[in-house]
C-alpha cells in the first residue's frame, strides 16, 4: 500500500523526548514505545533523549497495520540514533525490536504485520510462536488488490484479541474459521520446488 509511517530522531541529548507533529491523544502511546525501545536497546538510552518527529498517513484501528508501521519505523530510527542502524539488510534486529514493541498494542502479535512493514515485496509467512514467523519471498505473482475497510465498533486490536480468546477456548466456529483461512493462504502459495523467480 502507498501509505506509510516515518519517524525521525534528531538533536542533541536531553532529559526528555520532545515530540513534534504528534497529536495529544497519541503522545502516551509513542512515549510507551520509546520507553520499550530504551529497555531493549541500552545504546539508545545512553545516547540521551532527543526530538521525535512522526509522520503517518496509515488509517488507524482499521486493520491496515498502523501500529506495526509505527513500531517498525521507531525501531529503525532508534537503531540509527543509537549508532547501530547497520544496512537495511539487518532485518532480524529491526524486526525483533518492532515485534517486541508491537506487544504494547496487541499482546501476542504474530509478527507478520511488523515483518511486512519492514520488507518490500510479497511473502508467505508460517507462524512459529513465540518466535518470529518464518517468511519466504514470493515472486512472479501478478495481483490486483482491492483494499477496503468496513465500519467497526471496536479497534482492530480488540477484535484480534477477542478472536484469539475464542480460539484458545476451543469455540468451534472460531477454530474452523481460522483453519479455513489458513487453508486458503496455503493454497494460494505456489508449490514448493517451482522456480518462482522465473515466473
Amino acid at each position: 500500500l502507498p501509505e506509510g509511517t516515518t519517524v525521525r530522531l534528531s538533536g542533541e541529548a536531553a532529559r526528555a523526548w520532545t515530540l513534534l507533529s504528534v497529536a495529544s491523544q497519541d503522545r502516551n502511546t509513542i512515549l510507551a514505545v520509546l520507553a520499550r525501545m530504551e529497555e531493549l536497546l541500552p545504546a539508545l538510552a545512553s545516547q540521551g533523549r532527543c526530538r521525535v518527529q512522526v509522520e503517518s498517513n496509515v488509517v488507524r484501528g482499521a486493520g491496515f497495520g498502523s501500529s506495526a508501521a509505527l513500531c517498525s519505523a521507531l525501531a529503525r530510527a532508534a537503531l540509527a540514533h543509537a549508532g547501530q542502524g547497520g544496512p537495511p539488510s539487518d532485518l532480524d534486529r529491526q524486526w525483533g525490536l518492532a515485534h517486541d514493541a508491537e506487544r504494547l498494542f496487541h499482546g501476542t502479535p504474530s509478527g507478520i504485520d511488523t515483518g511486512l512493514s519492514l520488507m518490500d515485496g510479497m511473502f508467505a509467512f508460517r507462524p512459529r510462536p513465540p518466535r518470529l514467523p518464518e517468511c519466504e519471498a514470493l515472486f512472479g505473482q501478478p495481483l490486483h488488490l482491492v483494499v477496503a475497510a468496513v465500519p467497526r465498533d471496536k479497534a482492530c486490536g480488540a477484535l484480534v484479541a477477542s478472536l484469539g480468546e475464542r480460539v484458545r477456548s476451543g469455540e468451534q466456529v472460531a477454530c474452523e474459521s481460522v483453519r479455513a483461512l489458513g487453508g486458503l493462504a496455503a493454497a494460494a502459495r505456489p508449490p514448493r520446488g517451482r522456480d518462482e523467480r522465473a515466473a
